[in-house]
């Protein structure tokens, strides 16, 4: 049998802001920097964002490698959620050479027996 592929080392950094508006309204505002390590243009390493959250839904808006990123979501008490959202990921070695656009759609249900 062979040895395990290894796995490259990445070092990430990340903070984020959160805003009380309200009792029921807060703003948030995020920055990650991911792979720090790795010899790339700097734009493909910074995330930024920033949501603005109801208590029933929220509104988010951001970069991702340099790339639009949006969404937002829908909360149906006591324990549903919806949320969408649409992110673009540089594949290229640049940045702005070719963009791969995702589309998220997820559906959390929760039961609480208590």
């Amino acid at each position: 049998s062979l040895a395990p592929t290894p796995i490259q080392q990445s070092l990430n950094f990340g903070s984020a802001l959160i805003y009380p508006l309200s009792k029921k309204w807060q703003w948030s505002f995020t920055a990650d920097v991911r792979r720090v390590l790795e010899p790339t243009d700097v734009i493909k390493l910074l995330h930024l964002g920033t949501e603005l959250k109801h208590s029933v839904f929220g509104i988010r808006a951001g970069a991702n490698q340099g790339y639009l990123a949006y969404g937002f979501s829908i909360e149906f008490p006591p324990h549903t959620r919806l949320h969408f959202s649409s992110y673009g990921v540089e594949l290229g070695n640049k940045r702005w050479e070719k963009e791969q656009r995702w589309y998220l759609l997820q559906l959390n249900i929760g039961f609480n027996p208590n």
